[in-house]
């Protein structure tokens, strides 16, 4: 299921997921920033398959959203692929 695999990548997804799945409410929404909006497939794909593909274009964004989402591997890799992000 697309629940499970967001929350053992992620464990503000895991948060998110838990709180809402007790619930009555079963659709979340999520808001990113407009900067980061055009990025968030990229980022999910990492989430499922664990392969993002890193340029000067796009490492910064998939990082705000690594880091939101405390996706550890994610940010290292931006960081490795782009080291003047500290």
């Amino acid at each position: 299921s697309h629940r499970l695999i967001l929350a053992k990548s992620s464990e503000v997804f895991d948060r998110m997921l838990s709180q809402r799945w007790n619930g009555e409410e079963k659709d979340i929404t999520i808001v990113e920033e407009p900067s980061t909006v055009r990025y968030f497939p990229a980022f999910l794909r990492f989430l499922y398959c664990n392969h993002v593909v890193l340029h000067h274009e796009n490492v910064l964004p998939i990082l705000i959203l690594a880091d939101k989402y405390n996706v550890t591997s994610l940010k290292k890799l931006c960081y490795s692929a782009n080291p003047l992000t500290d």
